[in-house]
């Protein structure tokens, strides 16, 4: 509800960093959750400049592995 969206966006502002912050109506059950294949939260996707899925289950950003593999994209 709007206590929970209230929440989310003073989270963001205070907390947000250079990451894409998503919240979709219908939750888990919208249509960008099943095209992402986003099943659980956080959740990192890495796509690509034409908006395909390059890996729907990257890295975290605290893992080495994602930065080799961005560069990789590069």
């Amino acid at each position: 509800g709007d206590v929970l969206m209230d929440g989310w966006r003073k989270f963001i502002a205070t907390k947000g960093n250079e990451t894409l912050n998503v919240n979709l109506p219908g939750g888990f059950t919208s249509q960008e959750c099943k095209n992402y294949l986003v099943r659980g939260v956080p959740r990192i996707v890495i796509v690509d400049k034409e908006g395909k899925i390059v890996d729907a289950y990257a890295k975290r950003p605290s893992d080495p592995k994602l930065k080799k593999q961005l560069v990789e994209l590069l």
